[in-house]
């Protein structure tokens, strides 16, 4: 019988660390979904390596949001009572 060698703490497995990274959940049009997708496949990339590249590009150029809009157009109800 042969013996297999032992692996040992030095020796990584798996790819390295990318950093400390947060979770993110948000909903986005479908068909903005399917271009992320498209776009992550023609990389071979990850959804979620592409999505957040694009939010690296977005937050340089955050200055081009319109300022002090709701994106959804959907406005605050009005508060009459209080609990």
């Amino acid at each position: 019988m042969t013996r297999m060698a032992k692996r040992t703490a030095a020796r990584s497995v798996g790819r390295p660390s990318k950093g400390p990274r947060d979770v993110i959940v948000t909903r986005v049009p479908t068909d903005d979904s399917a271009e992320l997708r498209d776009l992550a496949e023609a990389r071979d990339w990850s959804f979620s390596e592409t999505a957040a590249a694009l939010i690296r590009i977005g937050l340089r150029h955050r200055d081009e949001l319109p300022a002090g809009t709701n994106p959804r157009g959907q406005q605050e109800l009005p508060l009459n009572k209080a609990s």
